[in-house]
């Protein structure tokens, strides 16, 4: 009886400590699971947060990548405006020199091809800008020399006395228009050619200015 019941009594203690061993075990578990729902919902607001803060990132990209296209097109866009108003300035201003050029050329031939009076009478007007008072010769065109009226030679020599010199008049053929005075080696080109390219720069503000004048409506 006594053997059966210390028999009993160590059966009794066994099972004790195995429910107490389950009983450890089962809460190890539960931790564990506990610590395992704890990292896995930790790793799911790190995923979202990585998640939220790449497409922060891919919409700043984007609407740097944006702003950038469009400021490289307004630059190209400019650029391109500016060469146009750069090949349209450049088209008008050929266009006024091209204009310049045929009105000068045109006051020109108008002079050369005025009546006797008018022409020589713009001679006589020329010759006080030119004349020196020394001794001297003007040369005429062949043209201009032998259909030059009665009193010009007269008051061409008159002028010259004023200014305290004398002058002489001569052909040359080599002349078109205009005449050349010559001082001792000296010459002083007066033919409309010289006189027109002297003044061309004055001439084509002149016309230039007028011109800008009109196509402003002024």
């Amino acid at each position: 009886m006594q053997e059966n019941g210390r028999v009993m009594k160590e059966k009794g203690g066994a099972a004790a400590a195995m429910n107490g061993l389950e009983k450890i075990t089962g809460q190890i578990l539960a931790q564990a699971r506990e610590e395992a729902k704890k990292i896995e919902h930790q790793s799911a607001e790190e995923a979202e947060k990585i998640r939220v803060c790449a497409e922060k990132e891919a919409e700043a990209w984007e609407e740097k990548a944006v702003s950038s296209l469009e400021r490289e097109l307004e630059e190209l866009r400019n650029r391109e405006s500016s060469k146009r108003d750069q090949e349209r300035s450049r088209a008008v201003l050929e266009a006024k020199q091209e204009i310049v050029r045929d009105l000068i050329g045109k006051a020109k031939k108008k002079m050369r091809e005025t009546d006797e009076k008018e022409y020589f009478g713009a001679l006589k007007t020329i010759f006080p800008r030119c004349v020196r008072g020394e001794c001297g010769v003007m040369f005429l065109g062949s043209r201009d020399y032998q259909r030059m009226p009665g009193d010009f030679e007269k008051e061409i020599k008159k002028i010259a006395r004023e200014t305290g010199g004398v002058i002489e008049l001569r052909e040359d053929p080599s002349i078109a228009d205009g005449f050349l005075l010559s001082y001792g080696g000296i010459e002083e080109n007066c033919t409309l050619d010289a006189l027109f390219a002297g003044r061309w720069n004055e001439l084509q503000d002149v016309v230039n200015e007028r011109l800008w004048r009109e196509s402003d409506g002024r």
